[in-house]
């Protein structure tokens, strides 16, 4: 014995011991005589996570205290960095994946938003009212949306992994350590532990976690889970009432976060009644055990209690993968959870291949159902097993994680039915199972489990990454699911919308008519044939398309989400069809779903444009375009709304604009807005030059014609001018509300009133439009120098009108164009 040890040893034999320990009785029988229970509950009162000593059983072994073998933090160390690094390597793949299913429908509203006091304001009142929404988890990724990269949104997803998979190695070590203490256990807790963290840690079941943006709700309820039952463990065996109520405060903080993360944290009270009643020493009384814990219990009951209130006031459903799929009947619903346990997750851990966001054999006819029936048999059989080895804790806490884990998945009804990051803490209870047996084969057999184990864990590091190229794009996401579900509707129509966005139409086509095929009343087959026709510029069948998707989306009780996408798409549809009798119903209905939308801002702004709102019209484009400033299709309804507001301080921007719109473009539309502008800032050469370029690419109109008087009157051509005016107003009588033009003489006056000091420069957009992101308030400024010749006309760096709202611009970041998004 070293001389630590000794002098310790010496300590505890000195130290004095409670009245009930020294009246302890060598002869009394295990369980029974209050001596003993009073050894007892000394002994739960006075072990701790850190150090479980052993207390005397008589008087004569009182002074021969054994001292608990400390904890080897160097070993402990390096097991619990080799788990973070284990993690770290089975999921890297998972950091280089593109935007996929409902990531962009996630970060969208979060991106648009983030840089305003109002977005942060609703966002936390939202979440406040309804706690199970995932407040915490929008909050994290509001944040990230500041990141330049898309591999922060990754990153943090899987160090939360990592960090998780730390958290239930040092879970299962002190638990292990406790167990075997108390004689309940043989086996090493390191083995145990590192086991079970390892497998967890690089098992393709987590893959979702990682390549899946949105699944950060997941594993964050995860996280704070873990940690709430390391500090009730901490606090149940706390040796004194300041350590318990720390670690008790702990425990509610981290409550708090998971239940602010999503809706898998209603199951935690059931996990900490678990552990405690996995803490209770074999030689106690139930009955016993309960009196002397009723404070611990009271408040496990007290928050199952509260759990159920929150139930009770309404979970939202999260936003998963089953964006365009029925929702079905409640028992139909928890029928096919049955099934997908024993289908999908019992197999797809037992053998990790084949895992999909839709795989077959889920879907149920009801609990005639003989997969159903074989779920229903697989969840009696883990809970016949749990108490079956109640007396071997580790696989109790096994088989009941796994089963408790599934309360969350199966009680809430979703649109899809399995969900790899939905069962994450199950997970960890299947984990268990295997890092038991791993544990007991290492006990006589080091070596032989240390090779197993080797081979298996590196097996699964490669799965888990091969999974994760399953993600790294949409095309391969529903490619992956077909190779599974080659009946999938929904996935056929899904990877015809991946195939549009990279602009093979014939692809498309070909998974459009094979979705139909498969199902005739698809909703989502028909949303991407509403989109395949709007690439077409078929607007008229595109709105057809639409309102069946819409129609059929609503017949069968599909996402509200993928309804009110598809509301905006038919919203656009029409604008581009020049049918505007339904935009602004169809935009109400959709806006609350959808929230901060860019292209429900970019039809909203078209609309204020035919209705000749202009200052609105400003106002919603300029939201769009800081959010998206390389949508090539902005510029030319941004100069129109400048130019149509006949406000001189503005009409320099939308010179500008006008400009940017026949570089990008150089359509008949921007090259007579740009002649408009060139004419209001007194450049009549340019003007006219325009306006014969428009002419020669389009032909003759009334708007040309229209911009042609007014040039000839400039240039006091009075009888030219009325017969060209006289022919535009011919082609429309209306043409001079239709192209509202600001005379040269208005804007030179403006001009010469501003400040002579400031000087601009045309030829680029101004600080409104090129630096999105710089500042959250615009201040209006007044331009200086009157144009006074046909050469180029300075205009302002910001001119802004004090009439027209400020906006609060979010980062920008490259996205898919408005016109064109595909909802995932």
């Amino acid at each position: 014995m070293s001389k630590a040890e000794d002098k310790r040893a010496k300590k505890a034999a000195g130290a004095k011991q409670p009245e009930a320990v020294k009246d302890i009785k060598t002869d009394v029988p295990a369980g029974k005589g209050r001596d003993l229970k009073n050894e007892n509950m000394f002994r739960m009162w006075d072990a701790r996570p850190t150090r479980v000593p052993s207390v005397p059983r008589s008087k004569v072994v009182a002074a021969k205290v054994e001292i608990q073998d400390s904890i080897d933090w160097k070993i402990v160390s390096i097991c619990g960095v080799t788990v973070a690094i284990l993690a770290i390597a089975a999921h890297i793949s998972g950091l280089f994946g593109t935007f996929v299913l409902n990531d962009m429908l996630v970060l969208g509203p979060l991106r648009a938003g983030a840089n305003s006091e109002m977005f942060w304001t609703a966002l936390v009142a939202r979440g406040l009212q309804t706690p199970l929404s995932g407040l915490w988890t929008n909050v994290g990724l509001a944040l990230d949306t500041r990141a330049s990269s898309l591999i922060w949104f990754h990153l943090v997803n899987l160090m939360l992994h990592a960090l998780t998979s730390v958290y239930i190695f040092f879970l299962l070590y002190q638990l292990g350590r406790y167990w075997k203490e108390e004689k309940r256990t043989a086996l090493k807790p390191e083995y145990l532990a590192f086991a079970t963290a390892a497998i967890f840690a690089s098992h393709p079941l987590a893959s979702e976690i990682v390549s899946y943006i949105p699944a950060r709700a997941d594993v964050l309820v995860g996280a704070n889970y873990f940690i709430a039952i390391i500090c009730f463990f901490t606090a149940f065996l706390a040796r004194g009432p300041v350590l318990m109520l720390m670690a008790y405060l702990a425990m509610f903080a981290a409550i708090s976060m998971a239940v602010f993360s999503g809706p898998g944290a209603i199951s935690i009270p059931l996990a900490l009644l678990t552990v405690a009643a996995l803490l209770k020493p074999t030689d106690m009384e139930w009955s016993e055990w309960a009196k002397f814990r009723i404070p611990d219990l009271s408040i496990i009951v007290a928050m199952i209690a509260g759990f159920g209130w929150l139930l009770k006031m309404g979970v939202p459903t999260a936003l998963g993968n089953g964006i365009g799929l029925p929702s079905l009947p409640f028992a139909a619903y928890l029928a096919s959870e049955f099934k997908a346990f024993a289908t999908y997750y019992l197999r797809g851990f037992v053998v990790p291949g084949g895992l999909s966001i839709e795989p077959p054999l889920v879907v149920s006819n009801g609990f005639g159902d003989p997969l159903t029936l074989l779920g229903i048999a697989c969840v009696g059989v883990f809970a016949f097993l749990a108490y079956k080895f109640r007396e071997v804790p580790a696989l109790c806490l096994g088989f009941l994680l796994t089963l408790i884990g599934l309360i969350p998945e199966f009680f809430i009804p979703q649109p899809e039915i399995i969900s790899d990051a939905r069962f994450y803490i199950s997970l960890s209870g299947l984990c268990i199972l295997v890092g038991f047996g791993f544990a007991r084969i290492a006990a006589t057999n080091f070596k032989q489990a240390a090779l197993i184990g080797s081979i298996l864990i590196v097996g699964l590091i490669g799965l888990s990454n091969w999974r994760a190229l399953a993600w790294s794009n949409e095309v391969k996401v529903w490619e992956s699911v077909i190779q599974t579900n080659a009946g999938s509707a929904r996935a056929h129509a899904k990877l015809a919308l991946a195939r549009l966005s990279e602009v093979k139409i014939p692809d498309a086509k070909k998974e459009i008519e094979e979705s139909l095929k498969l199902d005739a009343a698809s909703p989502m087959a028909f949303y991407a044939q509403g989109k395949l026709r709007t690439v077409e510029k078929n607007y008229a069948d595109a709105v057809k398309s639409f309102e069946k998707a819409i129609s059929l989306g609503i017949e069968s009780n599909t996402s509200p989400l993928f309804v009110a996408q598809c509301q905006s798409d038919l919203a656009l549809a029409m604008v581009r069809n020049k049918d505007y009798s339904r935009v602004s119903e169809l935009i109400a209905k959709a806006q609350p779903v959808l929230g901060e939308d860019s292209q429900l801002d970019f039809i909203d702004g078209l609309n204020k444009l035919h209705e000749k709102q202009y200052i609105p019209a400003i106002v919603a484009l300029q939201k769009v375009y800081m959010r998206d400033p390389r949508n090539y299709e902005l510029m030319e309804p941004i100069a129109e709304a400048y130019l149509g507001s006949k406000m001189p301080q503005l009409i320099p921007q939308g010179y500008q604009a006008a400009e940017q719109a026949v570089r990008l473009t150089l359509s008949k539309k921007s090259i007579l807005l740009l002649a408009r502008a060139n004419y209001e800032l007194n450049k009549i050469d340019e003007a006219s030059k325009l306006i014969e370029k428009a002419q020669a690419i389009g032909g003759v109109d009334a708007e040309s014609l229209y911009l042609r008087s007014l040039i000839a009157k400039a240039t006091k051509k009075d009888a030219e001018a009325s017969v060209l005016k006289s022919k535009a107003l011919l082609l429309d009588p209306d043409v001079e509300a239709n192209v509202p033009v600001v005379e040269p003489s208005q804007i030179k006056s403006y001009l010469d009133k501003t400040n002579a000091a400031q000087k601009v420069t045309p030829g680029r957009l101004p600080a409104i439009l090129t630096a999105p992101g710089a500042a959250s308030k615009i201040v209006p400024t007044t331009p200086t120098v009157a144009p006074t010749s046909p050469t180029p006309v300075p205009t302002t760096k910001t001119i802004t009108p004090t009439t027209v709202p400020t906006t609060t611009p979010a980062t920008p970041t490259t996205t898919t164009p408005t016109t064109v998004p595909t909802p995932k």
